[in-house]
């Protein structure tokens, strides 16, 4: 199965965009303000997971010019993990800047761009795709050959142990960790007191980052899903009404 894995750079330590980007985190760019959605669970405003702009192999919205925010709730203070929202919007809604942060969003995950996408085979066939969402109909956990907890759009899931979604609708994955090139200016990587690297980021704090084997790559603790967890999402390509549905899993 064909998937598109994304090229990463934390989002400060690269030009600022003027328009629409695919990104993970951060705020949205050109949702209107009063679309922000709240958590039902908790009522605060939810965080930006990761925004996506219509491709038709890529990410399939149903539309040319359509663009998709996926919001997960992060609210530490109350434990609300789960409350999630996908806003669908048409080009000509865009407002075309920086979307303000809501008063009441308890936190921001860390914004990172994605400046390219790599398009993979994953070895799996389209027979082994099937049977990967079959078992979960069955109500067994689904693990797939593959061994790369990655960030992509499409292809086969890593895993998922509980049912959800289906293989028609399935968009892609988001690790709890991502992949980003390491462009960091030396002098904002610390180590706190147990040794780990911290990435001081000038406008969003201390963030924990480990750099890779791999020269010029590094991994950012970027959501809560649990143990090394991972979060899927489902995309209902409908030309008038497109529909999202998202759930996360861990090891």
């Amino acid at each position: 199965m064909k998937s598109f894995v994304p090229t990463l750079v934390m989002s400060e330590c690269w030009p600022e965009p003027f328009s629409f980007v695919d990104q993970y985190g951060g705020r949205p760019w050109g949702l209107p303000e009063a679309l922000w959605p709240s958590c039902s669970d908790c009522g605060r405003a939810m965080p930006l997971l990761a925004q996506f702009a219509h491709h038709p192999e890529r990410i399939d919205l149903g539309r040319e010019g359509r663009r998709v925010y996926l919001f997960l709730c992060q609210n530490e203070e109350d434990h609300c993990y789960e409350g999630h929202a996908f806003v669908f919007l048409e080009a000509e809604q865009c407002t075309g800047r920086w979307t303000e942060r809501p008063t009441s969003v308890s936190t921001l995950l860390p914004s990172v761009t994605v400046v390219g996408w790599r398009e993979k085979e994953d070895g799996i066939s389209p027979e082994e795709y099937v049977r990967f969402f079959q078992r979960l109909e069955e109500g067994g956990k689904a693990w797939s050959s593959l061994h790369e907890m990655e960030t992509k759009l499409k292809g086969t899931p890593t895993f998922i142990q509980k049912p959800g979604g289906d293989a028609s609708t399935f968009a892609g994955q988001i690790d709890c960790f991502l992949k980003v090139i390491d462009n960091i200016p030396p002098e904002l990587w610390q180590k706190d007191q147990l040794g780990r690297s911290i990435y001081q980021s000038p406008t969003e704090g201390s963030l924990f980052m480990s750099r890779s084997k791999e020269e010029g790559i590094a991994y950012l603790d970027f959501v809560n899903f649990g143990d090394s967890g991972m979060g899927y999402f489902f995309i209902r390509p409908d030309r008038e009404r497109p529909e999202g549905s998202f759930f996360w899993d861990c090891c």
